[in-house]
């Protein structure tokens, strides 16, 4: 008898991460991690946040995450890492105080490691204790990632969850937050505000960016169909940033120059640290509202002197703390502008933005938010659904996934252009000697162009009625006395028209490498050369083989099949260290 499954949902997220799950079944209830090591109650989201500590070899081991961090010193705990995700270390380069990483030798993925292996740790411990140990039920673990994430960096992710604890179980990285969080909010939301033939917006707003998607809705009964109208775009725009422009405030306006040398110190990063968290608590709750006219919070240390600081009390004017609001809520509204008008010109009326996320759920930028929609339309309602709708979403999402259910969004569009570098025959039409290297084919005798792209899948291209769009390519390679290994390069252009050739905008994923090299001669085609004579035959052999390219939003998988058999002993892929 099989063992039964245990559906786990986690959104890594860049100021606070969660995890949901629920036994795979109907009517099943859905349940929150909330029992967090160092907290003073019960929470939903954990802060992004990992502690270290030197071991008896004097190595940074770590010691702890979320809730239990927060109280290391400054110097030896780390947040805000998953921001710098794709960036370079550079070599020489001073880091910025807060990349505390770099100052412990440690690289953004072995971070990103440390505090996964310690969620998965506290996730174990907490499962065994209400009896759904791995022995009795099996784990089906899906992780969430952002829009922005490319094909590249969501497989650099999938490895290194898969080496932690999470990869000795079912895992998957197969859902982009803004997925997760629209199909919450359709599934629970009034359907009053998501009308059959009218678009909705969701706006997730949250600690490193702002993802934007819409949508048209198709279905009401029995449950809510959509179809995606635009391409989901985003910005580094979060909340975070607010953050970061008050520390720059408080250092620059704030406090008497002889203090600023003490807060680059390990002592005054833990006590920014406790001012900051009360400028969170400020910020979170801050709508503009006439009726107060300064901001004040307590400065740490107290004797903290400066000219906006007055008894150990910081205070400055509301218009200042819009000023601070200012880039991230821009930055959120030049993004909604870009879909609400495709909405708009496609003859679509907009019945709703969402806004959800930690950012989504400020007063102020649902103000904001309101204003800019009113003026574009007096008809659009802006609204702020129930909390964790992320991943709320994607256990649900998952749930149904693992069930077999149809899915919601009935038709998606492809998030870029996928192809596969090759030579193509020379065309006069098409080909230019300045832009294109010529070569002769030895076998066929062909003018070839080299470096050309045959695009798979164009950016913005329709996936319908299922997760990933599947396309077949035939390859056919020619060779003289055995066959060898051959590698093909797969790209992918983020460009709306994406070149037919290799430009600076095309970039190499990964490599297919297919080794025919184990096969026998006399399964292959034999061919005669063109220029092969009645006393001179010459002969080349030419191998057939087709290769299967599924693409979802956030992964690409391939097979391959020869003599219309599947054959996935002959490939191998080797990815791109970097796009």
């Amino acid at each position: 008898m099989s063992k039964p499954v245990l559906a786990v949902a986690i959104d890594f997220g860049t100021t606070f991460s969660g995890l949901t799950y629920m036994q795979v079944g109907r009517n099943e209830m859905l349940g929150h991690l909330n029992n967090w090591p160092g907290a003073r109650g019960q929470f939903n989201k954990v802060p992004t946040i990992i502690s270290y500590e030197l071991d008896t070899r004097q190595k940074w081991v770590p010691k702890a995450f979320g809730f239990a961090a927060e109280s290391a010193p400054a110097g030896q705990r780390c947040s805000m890492f998953k921001m710098c995700w794709d960036e370079e270390e550079d070599e020489g380069v001073e880091p910025e105080p807060w990349q505390t990483w770099v100052r412990l030798g440690k690289s953004v993925a072995e971070v990103v490691k440390d505090y996964v292996q310690l969620l998965y740790e506290h996730m174990l411990s907490t499962f065994i204790d209400q009896g759904l140990s791995p022995e009795n039920i099996t784990y089906n673990v899906l992780f969430t990632v952002p829009a922005q994430f490319e094909v590249l960096e969501v497989e650099r992710f999938k490895s290194i969850v898969s080496s932690t604890g999470f990869g000795k179980h079912t895992m998957s990285v197969s859902l982009r937050e803004p997925e997760a969080a629209i199909l919450y909010t359709i599934n629970h939301g009034m359907k009053p505000l998501m009308p059959a033939g009218q678009c909705i917006v969701l706006c997730d707003a949250g600690g490193g960016t702002v993802d934007i998607a819409s949508y048209k809705v198709t279905e009401l009964y029995p449950k809510v169909k959509i179809e995606q109208v635009d391409i989901v775009n985003g910005a580094p725009c979060g909340s975070v940033i607010i953050d970061r422009n008050f520390k720059n405030f408080l250092y620059r306006e704030c406090i008497d120059e002889h203090w600023r040398p003490f807060f680059q110190k390990a002592e005054g990063l833990a006590h920014l640290h406790l001012m900051c968290q009360s400028f969170t608590n400020r910020k979170e709750v801050f709508n503009n509202s006439p009726n107060v006219e300064y901001i004040t919070l307590s400065v740490s240390p107290p004797n903290l002197t400066g000219p906006k600081i007055d008894n150990g009390i910081l205070k400055f004017p509301r218009s200042k703390m819009c000023e601070l609001f200012e880039e991230s809520v821009s930055g959120t509204i030049t993004c909604l502008d870009r879909h609400v008008r495709r909405c708009l010109a496609e003859g679509f009326l907009i019945k709703s933005i969402f806004l959800v996320g930690g950012l989504g759920s400020s007063k102020y930028l649902h103000s904001k938010v309101k204003e800019y929609a009113t003026e574009m339309s007096s008809t659009i309602e802006v609204i702020q659904p129930i909390e964790y709708a992320v991943i709320r979403g994607a256990i649900e999402t998952h749930q149904q996934s693992l069930l077999g259910f149809d899915e919601q969004i009935a038709v998606k569009l492809c998030p870029a252009s996928y192809g596969v570098r090759c030579n193509k025959p020379w065309d006069n039409r098409r080909n230019d000697k300045k832009l294109d290297d010529q070569y002769t084919n030895p076998h066929t005798k062909k003018v070839m162009a080299l470096n050309q792209v045959s695009w798979l899948i164009k950016k913005g291209d329709k996936i319908t009625g299922k997760k990933m769009a599947e396309i077949k390519e035939n390859f056919s390679r020619n060779f003289k006395k055995s066959p060898e290994i051959w590698a093909d390069s797969i790209v992918m252009c983020n460009l709306d028209n994406p070149p037919s050739r290799m430009t600076e905008d095309v970039k190499e994923i990964c490599t297919l490498k297919s080794d025919m090299t184990g096969l026998p001669l006399d399964i292959f085609d034999k061919q005669k050369s063109p220029n092969s004579t009645f006393l001179k035959r010459k002969k080349f052999y030419r191998c057939d083989f087709d290769i299967v390219v599924k693409i979802g939003l956030t992964d690409i998988e391939f097979a391959l099949w020869f003599k219309d058999k599947l054959r996935s002993d002959l490939l191998k892929i080797a990815w791109s260290e970097r796009g």
